[in-house]
């Protein structure tokens, strides 16, 4: 695994619409384990093979407390959504800017795993995974209406995560880990 160098607005890459994923392979594999590796060590709690300047539709969140829950999203789209609510948001391809966006309150996302199952969830409340899923833009990047990426094409593909920041509470934790 490596830990790759995360692109900064306003690289124009961030840009780029992410061209799908044919099939999931070693390849795509390792690519979602070296961006959980970046995004842990970022801290955040999503991150998107374009903000690291791959042209894959291929994101990674992990929303837990003590980053044991990660999830692999791999061609997600959005099947549906509904409501809407408020939180604040940030972007690891805009460090250390917080911004309230406003977003669904719950989506159902369709998309394959880091082993190339199908699969389906619904996501509901205000939770970074869920803000995650909620994006509309195909780009496989930002998901926060203050992120330039989100401006790229919208469509109902959906790479989630999307360089989320993780929150204070848990990049203190990640800091505090990486000291010891």
């Amino acid at each position: 695994m490596a830990t790759l160098d995360i692109l900064q607005f306003p690289d124009q890459r961030l840009r780029h619409v992410a061209a799908p994923v044919a099939e999931v392979d070693a390849e795509i594999r390792a690519l979602a384990d070296d961006l959980l590796e970046t995004m842990y060590a970022a801290p955040g709690i999503g991150l998107a093979a374009t903000q690291v300047g791959i042209d894959r539709r291929v994101c990674v969140v992990d929303v837990s407390e003590d980053e044991s829950g990660p999830r692999v999203f791999v061609n997600p789209e959005i099947l549906w959504r509904e409501g809407t609510e408020e939180s604040e948001e940030g972007c690891l391809s805009i460090p250390d800017v917080q911004e309230k966006v406003r977003r669904a309150e719950r989506v159902g996302v369709r998309a394959l795993d880091r082993d190339g199952r199908r699969s389906s969830s619904r996501r509901t409340g205000c939770s970074p995974c869920a803000s995650s899923t909620r994006s509309t833009t195909s780009t496989g990047a930002c998901s926060s209406t203050i992120c330039p990426c989100s401006s790229a094409s919208a469509s109902r593909s959906a790479c989630s995560s999307s360089g989320a920041a993780r929150p204070a509470t848990s990049a203190a934790r990640s800091a505090r880990r990486l000291s010891e």
